[in-house]
């Protein structure tokens, strides 16, 4: 596990630098590389749909000169969004003060297993 992060690494920052230094002129391979970086959005399963279809959409529809300033833009606001993410929702893990009664005494007991799976 920990050598394939090293890997990652490597992989996010030359995607990056591919796409911050305008190295990548063809449009399908612009769309391949924001589909590797939006691989790696962690909080939000919904984020990568965004960046998906907006990048697909920029792509085409703009032309080269504003094309990568828009896609790096974007690319810092998602990334921005996916790190801020988890500060927002702070507040709204669950009680983790909810105590099951019966297993108070011991975890493993059936009564407790039954309280639990009752109370879910």
């Amino acid at each position: 596990m920990r050598h394939t992060q090293h890997y990652m690494v490597v992989v996010i920052f030359v995607t990056i630098y591919l796409i911050n230094f305008d190295i990548v002129k063809s449009k399908i391979d612009l769309a391949i590389l924001i589909s590797i970086l939006a691989l790696f959005i962690e909080n939000n399963k919904y984020l990568i749909l965004v960046l998906a279809v907006v990048s697909i959409f920029t792509i085409y529809n703009l032309n080269e000169k504003l094309l990568y300033k828009t896609i790096k833009v974007f690319l810092i606001l998602i990334i921005f969004v996916d790190i801020s993410l988890p500060y927002f929702e702070k507040d709204t893990f669950g009680n983790l003060h909810h105590i099951i009664e019966d297993c108070k005494v011991e975890l493993i007991s059936e009564e407790c297993k039954s309280a639990y799976l009752n109370e879910n």
